[in-house]
């Protein structure tokens, strides 16, 4: 019974001893060097050659042991990196998790109206990096005030202010799906409202993650 030997190279795997030749290209890393159709040629014709300390033998076998090594040095690499993008977070950057309350601290209005200040944008676009890398967070934007004035007033006025946030993620590219509003008006203060710092706290915007 005639015998198929197997020729391993980095060009890909051929069978020797029948009337066909077929080729499976494996995926290596594109600075190695493949044997040549000539190399591949000159092993065939020379069968007796694949004894212990081919040289073809040789050399693949180091090309192994180097592939092995440089995919345990990419995992490696990988669980670091991983590790690291848990433990380093920026204290600025805004955090979206789910279940989670996050108060806009910075985000202001004009007096009155809901007209964004210009300083809360700054804020306003480190939320947007957050919304565009979790692309699948929805998220409800609950506007609050102090408690001076007409109470549904202070409810329309939130409701609007959340808009205004809204609005402006909006038109930066966020899709309006992810995001609805409520107006809390005078509700769930964060502070107390019998001073002037404790009701400008209040008068916020603040994001409650869904999902």
């Amino acid at each position: 019974m005639k015998h198929l030997h197997f020729l391993f190279s980095a060009a890909g795997l051929v069978l020797i001893g029948c009337s066909t030749q077929q080729y499976v290209t494996p995926r290596l890393p594109e600075f190695f060097k493949p044997l040549t159709k000539s190399d591949l040629r000159r092993a065939g014709s020379n069968e007796q050659k694949r004894a212990k300390g081919n040289p073809y033998e040789l050399e693949l076998a180091m090309r192994d042991t180097a592939i092995d090594s440089l995919r345990r040095q990419v995992k490696m690499l990988r669980d670091v990196a991983a590790k690291l993008e848990k433990m380093v977070v920026p204290k600025d950057q805004v955090v979206l998790q789910k279940g989670k309350n996050v108060v806009l601290q910075g985000v202001n209005f004009q007096r009155s109206s809901a007209i964004l200040t210009k300083a809360s944008e700054a804020i306003l676009r480190k939320v947007l990096v957050a919304l565009v890398a979790n692309p699948d967070v929805m998220v409800e934007i609950a506007g609050y005030t102090d408690n001076l004035g007409n109470q549904q007033r202070n409810e329309q006025l939130s409701l609007a202010r959340a808009q205004a946030v809204k609005d402006w993620l909006v038109d930066s590219g966020i899709e309006s799906k992810r995001l609805s509003v409520l107006g809390m008006g005078i509700r769930d203060p964060i502070a107390s409202n019998t001073t002037e710092e404790g009701r400008a706290k209040n008068r916020s915007i603040e994001f409650h993650v869904k999902n």
